[in-house]
């Protein structure tokens, strides 16, 4: 994913990894200042869990 600003750009580079009882996931944030001046800027990152339900575990419709 590449966002880009008059200012700075960011770069995000993600990887998923490993066995499918032990997953990982893997991401690597690159800011670049594109002025000629010293920027102060911060990289605010939340992480959220997620849940991914196979297919098998889906929700079946109720009719009302």
């Amino acid at each position: 994913m590449h966002w880009r600003h008059a200012a700075f750009e960011l770069d995000v580079e993600t990887c998923a990894y490993g066995s499918r009882d032990a997953p990982n996931v893997s991401a690597r944030y690159t800011l670049r200042n594109l002025t000629d001046r010293e920027l102060t800027l911060t990289l605010a990152l939340a992480v959220r869990p997620w849940q991914v339900n196979p297919p098998q575990q889906f929700l079946p419709h109720q009719e009302e």
